[in-house]
């Protein structure tokens, strides 16, 4: 039953592929028919005796250099297009289609130019738009935007035009069409954007459409309201979020002013290329320069508007020919309208015809479709940093390629070469990528390319899922192996960056265009995961406004062990006391963690009761500065700076022989040093406000304060006022916040195939 309906499916595809492609052939041999009639009752008078003396002429226009100028004039139109559609995809998604703008453009004119009005350009560029990682309403809005920038930007240079240049001899009913068509291409598109821009008329349109859906015989009703609503939704969303980006409208508006000046000049060229000797003696008084032939052509253009015919065949060609008969006349003046016309209208028409039959080719072949092993899903996971180097969102990537195999998902991990890495003990296979190294940093950076190695294993692989945990250059690569080989593309938001953005480059604007720079990463992705709530928000504040997922992360609760026979060895190493109130802090030591709340804080608690003691554990880029900052206030030698620990079990061992668990800081999104210690027992101390106090109810399975260091102070002191019931609380939060990798990972596997199933299925309706 499955395998008919398929075939039914690809047989509607095939009928619906043939239908188009006559309806295109029968609309260009309309338009053919309709140009030879007006041409030949247009230039009857001027024709010559014979086929062969009107084919004698054509040689003339190639004894110079101009029609090669015309030729750059309409690929500059053809650049500046594709430019515009591949800036405004990228400000929705995030991806840079090359290919696919100029496609979209091309194709595009391919249908204004067989449809009356030239109508059925932006309903193709929608349809082919929403095949780029576009919802509906982003297909939508970008084509009006860009719509409408390039009537504004036509209609400003026909005003400018032609009441700079008003000398011209036009016939009267000539201009007065053409003052028509300026008029309706100036209103046209600012009466459509203020139709679908108006909250109170998108309200009207909506209850307009749910009458007629209730009207007419659709089978399920609800899901098609559903439907038109989450359209509705999509498109304000996105056209709200280019309307607030004057920059990109400016830049559009510029762009399009740029293309149809190129297009005006054309018909310029084109005449310039005729000889001299067979120019009209003294143009009838028209000077046969730039601006006088630019005002022509807009004028051209605009009474071109208002011809009802496909691609206003026919009224392009009695334009031309009565604008441009005081320059040349006769056969030269037929060949000027054809070669004129061949660059601006034939051209179009010969280059869409041939992409949408190579297109309907492909899609028979199958060439389109996703080469995806589906005996088992394989998985990979970018991330721009990775061992020998360690922080959280490593170990996070570790667990992932470690445990997703249990849940019968082959995983591999992409990430930078390091020199001294050894992958060889890893379960899983780890593809690392050209790297270079800066003296400033201790990390290995990615270059940007994909060596032949990697992508000749990506190509056997062809992996189901691509998931990426870091914003930058391989977070960049997964983006373009997405788009590629059409694959779905998670990005986890693990970090927040504002604060290292502003600190590297002291500057808002440059922290402001990094901060676009990491949304439009997330613009790219096919699903937005984040590791809390907390971290959602903040991604929120940086500017995206798409969903986002909440997925935790987890700890491996294997690695928590027995470390009592490894007690005394650290107590002694350090100079631990059981005798004193020990309190814990690990993590990088960054001022943006709130160390300076832990140091102060501290210096309050040991003039209260000198039995206090902290312990920092960690390294960073800020760790002088903290020590020197704890030498100046006379608390260095109170504190055990253990530096950075790499070993698991010395490491848990601090968090056994830990009282308390002091952790203030608001920088994190997901911390799992909150959850180590939680998982041996040990009760925390957290920031108002900051993510670890989502999962804490204070006095329960941990504590809650302001990071100020005399409330933090305060707090400390009533917490250790009862140490029977701190731990009782340390019990209470082994048992409530650690959450299993084997628990994470039973939902990350189902949302994996439910995003494979879900992808696949909405791209095989997509594909032409």
């Amino acid at each position: 039953m499955e395998n008919e309906v398929n075939i039914n499916k690809e047989d509607n595809l095939a009928r619906k592929e043939k239908i188009r492609q006559i309806a295109g052939i029968v609309l260009i041999i309309f338009s053919i028919v309709v140009v030879g009639l007006v041409v030949y009752f247009t230039l009857r008078e001027d024709m010559p005796a014979s086929w062969g003396a009107f084919f004698e002429v054509l040689p003339n226009f190639f004894t110079n250099w101009y029609l090669l100028a015309a030729l750059g004039g309409i690929l500059v139109v053809v650049f500046m297009s594709a430019l515009n559609f591949r800036i405004l995809i990228h400000s929705q998604n995030g991806r840079r289609y090359r290919k696919d703008s100029v496609r979209t453009h091309l194709i595009g004119r391919y249908y204004d130019h067989i449809t009356p009005f030239g109508s059925g350009g932006q309903p193709y560029q929608i349809y082919h738009l929403r095949k780029l990682n576009l919802n509906g309403g982003q297909a939508t809005s970008i084509t009006f935007l860009n719509f409408a920038a390039s009537r504004f930007a036509f209609a400003t240079l026909s005003v400018i035009f032609i009441v700079s240049v008003r000398h011209l001899q036009i016939e009267t009913w000539v201009r007065i069409v053409s003052y028509i068509g300026l008029t309706i291409g100036g209103l046209l598109p600012g009466t459509i954007m203020l139709l679908t821009t108006s909250k109170k008329i998108t309200r009207q349109m909506l209850k307009a459409a749910y009458w007629l859906i209730n009207k007419l015989p659709f089978k399920n009703k609800e899901a098609m309201k559903i439907k038109s609503m989450r359209f509705l939704h999509n498109y304000h969303m996105s056209m709200n979020d280019l309307k607030g980006n004057m920059g990109l409208i400016a830049i559009i508006y510029i762009n399009h002013l740029i293309n149809h000046l190129a297009l005006a000049s054309i018909a310029y060229f084109v005449l310039k290329a005729v000889p001299a000797q067979y120019l009209q003696p003294d143009f009838g008084g028209q000077a046969l320069n730039f601006g006088n032939v630019v005002t022509l052509s807009f004028y051209t253009t605009n009474f071109t508007n208002v011809w009802p015919t496909p691609g206003g065949a026919g009224g392009a060609e009695l334009s031309f020919g009565r604008l441009f008969g005081t320059y040349v006349s006769g056969s030269y003046l037929t060949w000027a309208m054809f070669i004129w016309r061949f660059f601006t209208f034939y051209s179009y028409i010969i280059i869409g015809f041939i992409l949408v039959v190579t297109s309907a080719a492909n899609v028979k072949k199958g060439a389109d479709a996703p080469k995806v092993k589906q005996d088992r899903l394989i998985s990979y996971q970018f991330i721009d940093n990775y061992y020998p180097s360690i922080d959280g969102v490593v170990k996070v990537v570790n667990a992932y390629a470690t445990h997703l195999k249990d849940f019968n998902i082959e995983t591999k991990v992409v990430a930078p070469a390091y020199k001294a890495a050894d992958d060889s003990k890893l379960p899983y296979e780890v593809l690392r990528t050209p790297s270079i190294k800066f003296w400033f940093s201790d990390y290995e950076v990615s270059k940007r390319r994909m060596s032949l190695k990697f992508q000749k294993q990506f190509d056997e692989h062809h992996p189901a899922i691509l998931h990426a945990h870091s914003p930058f250059i391989v977070g960049h690569k997964a983006i373009r192996l997405a788009q590629k080989y059409r694959i779905p593309l998670i990005g986890t938001f693990h970090t927040q960056f504002h604060h290292d953005f502003q600190n590297a480059t002291k500057s808002k604007i440059l922290t402001k265009l990094a901060l676009r720079y990491v949304v439009n990463f997330y613009k790219a992705c096919d699903e937005v995961w984040a590791v809390s709530a907390f971290a959602a928000d903040v991604l929120r504040s940086y500017g995206y406004q798409g969903p986002i997922k909440v997925m935790p992360n987890g700890i491996d609760m294997n690695l928590i062990e027995d470390v009592s026979d490894n007690l005394e060895k650290i107590k002694n190493k350090y100079g631990i006391k059981d005798d004193e109130k020990n309190l814990l802090y690990t993590g990088n030591l960054l001022w943006q963690k709130n160390v300076k709340v832990v140091i102060d804080a501290y210096v309050k608690l040991k003039k209260q009761d000198p039995s206090y003691r902290l312990i920092m554990v960690g390294g960073g880029r800020n760790q002088h500065q903290v020590k020197n900052y704890a030498t100046k206030i006379g608390i260095y030698d109170e504190i055990i700076f253990t530096g950075s620990i790499d070993n698991s079990r010395d490491i848990q061992t601090l968090y056994e022989l830990a009282d308390l668990f002091f952790f203030p800081s608001l920088y994190e999104t997901y911390s799992l040093v909150f959850r180590e210690a939680a998982a041996k027992g040990t009760a925390s101390l957290v920031a108002e406000g900051g993510v670890c106090a989502e999962v804490i109810t204070d006095g329960v399975n941990g504590y809650v304060a302001e990071a100020d260091a005399e409330v933090m102070y305060e707090k400390i002191i009533e917490i250790f006022a009862d140490e029977t019931e701190l731990k009782k609380v340390g019990q209470q939060a082994k048992i409530d916040i650690p959450t299993p990798w084997e628990s994470v990972l039973v939902n990350v596997s189902e949302q994996y195939e439910r995003l494979a199933h879900d992808f696949y299925e909405q791209l095989a309706t997509k594909i032409e």
